[in-house]
């Protein structure tokens, strides 16, 4: 007599797991006993920093201390952790949050069992550019930092709207490297499908993109010309000075208004006026740059300095 069994409580009720489910459980327990999430408490950036020595000196830079978060509360551990990649870095603000990984560390040729905790890039827990900083809000004195979080239908969002900093992104032991500002006018960039983005904290931003006739409120300048899809590569260096202060809000990146702009396009119409289009001495006056709609580079700032560092005679 065939037995057939339906649904997930059926298809495994009663039943032993199989060699291979119980080994790919097995590997999840060890992964789990591996990663943690911990809240940053300070991290080694300079040689003043009082743990410089500690933590290996310039072998150190970028040492993190750290507090474990669990269900308990958070737990202050006085060990530290270094980056995980040395080759591309996001080092962490005091406060953010990030994943902590026990693996192999520089003792491993006398003893493989010797392992330290590594991390990964801070938590996207406001999914900001600026800061993803979370304080603990159980241990904090700071009604006026506790305002700032609001609960929601979705959980909790940061919102900063008095212009205030009230927490904590520096070293609180090391002034000579706490040069973090936080800013509330910081803006995320407005993604479109297919982006490629890359976003500093400060309003610096390279997007791998295309024209994106979007319908969203939000919309580009960029793909009035062209067809979606067509390429384009922008790298901005600062967001314009007047934007709103309702930093949550995403933006478009504004070649007029910007700091400092270097597009590359394939076939969009970028709107901006150059500095002189008197083009009385030409005999065919040239397509200005917000006309021209084939492949063009544009770099745009208050100025532009090409400079050659070795002179030839």
């Amino acid at each position: 007599m065939a037995l057939y069994k339906t649904g997930i409580a059926g298809s495994t009720r009663g039943t032993t797991p199989s060699p291979n489910v119980r080994g790919a459980q097995d590997q999840i327990s060890v992964l789990k006993g591996q990663m943690v999430a911990a809240r940053v408490t300070d991290i080694v950036l300079d040689e003043n920093h009082p743990k410089f020595q500690d933590v290996g000196e310039w072998n150190g830079i970028g040492a993190i201390f750290y507090q474990f978060v669990n269900q308990s509360g958070t737990t202050t551990d006085s060990s530290y952790a270094l980056p995980y990649d040395s080759q591309i870095k996001t080092y962490p603000l005091v406060n953010e949050i990030v994943l902590l990984f026990s693996l192999p560390n520089q003792q491993m040729g006398v003893n493989t069992a010797n392992q330290s905790y590594f991390y990964l890039k801070p938590l996207g827990i406001w999914n900001h550019p600026h800061h993803d900083a979370y304080p603990n809000l159980v241990n904090s004195n700071n009604p006026q930092q506790s305002q700032d979080y609001k609960a929601t239908d979705q959980g909790v969002v940061r919102r900063v709207t008095d212009g205030s900093t009230e927490v904590e992104l520096n070293s609180p032991i090391n002034p000579s490297q706490n040069t973090f500002v936080e800013k509330a006018d910081i803006h995320p960039l407005m993604p479109y499908m297919g982006d490629s983005l890359l976003e500093g904290r400060h309003g610096q931003s390279l997007r791998f993109g295309s024209t994106a006739k979007s319908q969203s409120e939000i919309s580009n300048n960029w793909s009035a010309a062209g067809t979606n899809g067509d390429p384009i590569t922008i790298l901005r260096n600062g967001q314009p000075t007047k934007v709103s202060d309702r930093g949550w809000i995403p933006i478009v990146e504004n070649i007029s208004q910007d700091l400092s702009s270097i597009y590359l396009t394939s076939y969009q119409k970028i709107p901006f006026s150059i500095a002189n289009e008197n083009f009385i001495s030409y005999t065919t006056p040239p397509t200005t740059p917000a006309q021209y709609v084939n492949p063009q580079i544009i770099l745009n700032s208050d100025r532009v300095v090409i400079n050659a560092k070795t002179i030839v005679y």
